[in-house]
Order: C-alpha cells, then structure tokens, then sequence
C-alpha cells in the first residue's frame, strides 16, 4: 500500500503542469536540484558518497567497558600526561555567553602509537597534531588524543573516576557538568549555550582553579 501511495504520488508530481521532477531517493518528494537528488541528500552524497548518510547518534556511547589491566594502562596516563577541562568554542569576550562548553578528556604526547592504543583500548576519541614549531622550533611534533561526547565521557569517568587521585575532583566535576547539559538540553530540546545556573559557573571555575600549572594550593581548598 505504501509502495502504490508513493508511485501515485511520484506520478502526479512529474506529470502536473510543472513537471516537477522529484529526488530520487525512495520516500523524499522534494524537487531535485542535482544529480537527481534534492539539495539535502545531494549534499550528503557530495560529502559522505552516500545520500542516506546519517551522522552518529550522540546518545549512544562507543566506549568499551575496560578491564583492570586496561584501566590501569588508561589511568596512569590520564594521571601523568593528560587533562579533564571545561572549555570554550566561540568568540564572545564574555565567558558567561560564549557559543558552546565543552567538557574535554585529553591525553598529549609525542609518540603518536600510544594514543593509537588508547583510542584502540577506550574505542572512541579523535587523534589530531599540535604544532609546536612556531613556539618552539626545536620540540617534536605532539599529538593529542581527546573524546568530548557527553556519552563517551560519562561511560568514561564511571570507569575510571573512582581510581583516579590527583584528577578525581576534575572527573566529579565533568561528570556533574554533564548531567546538566544533558538535562537543559532535553528541557530546552536541544542545545542552549551559554551558562544556565550558578552551580555550572562554580564548576567552571573550579576547573579554572584546579588546571592551573605548577599550582597544588587549589587542590585543598573545599568546593
């Protein structure tokens, strides 16, 4: 019935006066721009080579429960050489109106092959390079691998916050942060940058307070 519906359909929008034609995609009766296709699958077939191409559901998390040998290997990198934040995209000078927060799990090295294994052991999370050489023209090149999904993270830091010590505060803190977003975001439906309360500012300062380098003072103080 439903296949009669959409030929019937197909047919009065090709044979009317206009002789509109339709996409070519089964179900879609918007008027084709290019190719055959309307102007939303053309797109997505001129970028992902495929017009039913949809992008990854943002609810759903990619990251493996990990073992302990795992968590270990995951901990004690994140410990040493990587960092829970809060940051910015946007480019308001106000910090309370800026576009989108983020809350970030990175680990930076110069040896690209371990972040491999940890993207490989965590199973999500991008590996992009950090040029240094217009500060420092003499360093290696360092890579940072990094996950900011609101679902990846929390799967994340369930895992592995209650092992972590020096950045078990941070990784309360994001989980925290998280839960917000998620919650102003099903009840604005959809994203709402910007700060929504008190407590998210607290937390942002707080990250401020604790990421500071060479600083272990903000680590005692009660928050």
């Amino acid at each position: 019935m439903d296949n009669q519906f959409n030929v019937s359909i197909r047919y009065y929008a090709t044979s009317h006066r206009t002789k509109t034609v339709l996409c070519k995609v089964n179900g879609c009766f918007k008027c084709a721009k290019s190719k055959g296709y309307c102007e939303l699958h053309y797109g997505r077939f001129k970028k992902h080579g495929d017009p039913l191409y949809l992008k990854f559901n943002r609810e759903i998390s990619t990251v493996k429960v990990l073992s302990q040998l795992e968590l270990g290997y995951v901990i004690g990198l994140i410990e040493g050489e990587g960092t829970i934040s809060l940051s910015y995209h946007g480019h308001s000078n106000d910090y309370r109106k800026r576009r989108r927060w983020d809350v970030y799990v990175k680990i930076s090295n110069t040896d690209k092959r371990i972040l491999e294994n940890v993207k490989s052991i965590v199973g999500a999370g991008n590996i992009r390079l950090h040029d240094r050489k217009i500060k420092r023209p003499k360093s290696k090149p360092e890579y940072c691998w990094s996950i900011n999904q609101h679902s990846d993270i929390e799967k994340l830091l369930e895992q592995i916050g209650p092992f972590l010590i020096i950045k078990n505060e941070q990784a309360n803190l994001a989980l925290e942060y998280v839960k917000i977003r998620e919650k102003v975001r099903s009840e604005h439906r959809g994203f709402k940058s910007g700060f929504h309360d008190n407590r998210e500012f607290r937390i942002f300062e707080r990250f401020n307070e604790l990421n500071i380098r060479g600083s272990q003072i903000a680590k005692n103080k009660v928050f």
